[in-house]
């Protein structure tokens, strides 16, 4: 599967005449509950699951069989996580935004695409890994975005469970069935520093619950200079957290600027920068 996700020319899995009506609903404006789940059946059934398409300025080679996000941005008739990608604009135009946790590159590629001047891209899991690499290049901004191989964490090495859905690998969640590697990690910080981070704009964190042990020693240990002045923080998994990461945000000067289904949106206040 991952060698016909990552070879031939972008447009070879181009969507065909066949599926026209289900791009109509969904420029209607239609695809929303039930019938997104129609909508993606019907992709399915009369293209196949990997798709070729740009999407608000962006190229992507989509699979709609094991990546949520995929299926979301693709299917949507709303801008996926309109209100996260915004909020990070405002604050990463000409700057550095770091994506952990930076899946197939959604966020990474939005970014880059409203004026982010470069990207810190971490993903450890290989094959989601290497779906992020080709989207890269297809969009030839691979120049203009870190990619950094590794988990955050503390430095060493941690299982890391892979599921059939690749948004849900984790460190925190073994799932049935879900076979584990041993994936090398460090702490943002580090990565930062050694990728030559001067200050940054916008932070994206999304490790299905591991968020507070990636986060807290960050937000402990970087200089005034590294830290963000957006965050959007998943919190859908926060019951896998073993420490809130809230009270120490609030001391470093942040405060809540939105809750939205899956992810709070955080901004420092700009006399703390």
């Amino acid at each position: 599967m991952e060698e016909l996700l990552t070879e031939g020319e972008f447009g070879f899995y181009a969507p065909t005449e066949k599926i026209r009506f289900l791009r109509f609903l969904v420029a209607l404006g239609l695809s929303r509950g039930k019938l997104t789940k129609w909508i993606r059946k019907g992709w399915l059934d009369l293209h196949g699951p990997i798709v070729d398409a740009e999407v608000r300025g962006v190229r992507y080679r989509f699979d709609l069989r094991d990546n949520v996000t995929d299926s979301k941005v693709l299917l949507s008739s709303r801008e996926y996580d309109r209100r996260e990608i915004q909020a990070l604009t405002e604050t990463a135009g000409g700057r550095t935004f770091v994506d952990v946790g930076a899946n197939t590159g959604y966020y990474t590629l939005s970014l880059l695409e409203r004026g982010a001047a470069q990207v810190i891209a971490m993903e450890p899991n290989p094959p989601t890994l290497e779906r992020l690499l080709f989207n890269l290049k297809i969009n030839k901004v691979s120049d203009r975005v870190t990619v950094i191989e590794e988990g955050v964490g503390p430095e060493g090495e941690l299982e890391f469970f892979q599921t059939a859905a690749l948004g849900s690998a984790s460190f925190v969640k073994p799932g049935e069935d879900s076979p584990s590697i041993r994936v090398r990690t460090r702490p943002i910080l580090a990565m930062l520093i050694e990728a030559g981070v001067e200050t940054v704009g916008s932070l994206k964190i999304d490790v299905e619950g591991f968020e507070d042990r990636a986060l807290i020693p960050f937000l402990q240990n970087a200089p005034e200079r590294l830290l963000p002045e957006t965050v959007v923080m998943e919190v859908c998994n926060s019951s896998n957290w073993a420490l809130d990461p809230m009270e120490l945000f609030t001391l470093k000067g942040y405060r809540l600027l939105q809750e939205t289904r899956g992810n709070l949106i955080l901004r420092r206040d700009a006399a703390r920068q």
